[in-house]
């Protein structure tokens, strides 16, 4: 599972040809730091202004969305059962 971290200040974005700004990782995460994303979501933007590339990107590796967490869970139950009905990787 990808996963960003608080080093994560020079994430590269191939297809762009340029690296992702912290306001882009945190858009990752599902955080709503535009207008456009938060009118989709329908919730408030949250108010990034004032705070510098540097900490954005340690919120965005210090996050983690609400979908990854249920994947762990998932996997996690269906290790469980596999192992319980004696199923081998």
């Amino acid at each position: 599972m990808p996963t960003l971290t608080t080093g994560c200040s020079r994430m590269r974005w191939n297809l762009g040809g340029r690296y992702l700004h912290g306001g882009e990782l945190c858009l990752l995460h599902g955080i709503p730091v535009t207008k456009q994303i938060a009118e989709i979501m329908g919730c408030p933007v949250v108010n990034t202004n004032g705070i510098s590339h540097t900490a954005l990107c340690r919120m965005a590796g210090n996050s983690m969305r609400a979908a990854s967490v249920g994947l762990m869970i998932l996997t996690t139950f269906l290790f469980v059962v596999q192992n319980a009905q004696g199923v081998s990787n």
